[in-house]
């Protein structure tokens, strides 16, 4: 099982998407070894957070529930 922070989600995601500067983080390498795992897992607190940061992004809020769906 793979748990997922916030920053992981968001680069995952796409911080340029977002309006984030970038981490140092290959982002395409990243989003292809977790589309790989069938067992991802976003922690409460941390689902809450991100909710919280795309609450004026409705292409971000479908993201995370598709995201969460799929788990």
């Amino acid at each position: 099982m793979i748990f997922l922070d916030a920053n992981a989600f968001y680069s995952y995601y796409g911080r340029s998407k977002l309006g984030m500067t970038s981490e140092p983080v290959d982002e395409k390498r990243l989003k292809k070894y977790l589309d790989q795992q069938s067992e991802k897992s976003l922690p409460t607190s941390v689902y809450i957070e991100i909710m919280t940061h795309f609450r004026n992004n409705p292409r971000g809020c479908r993201f995370l529930i598709i995201f969460q769906i799929m788990l």
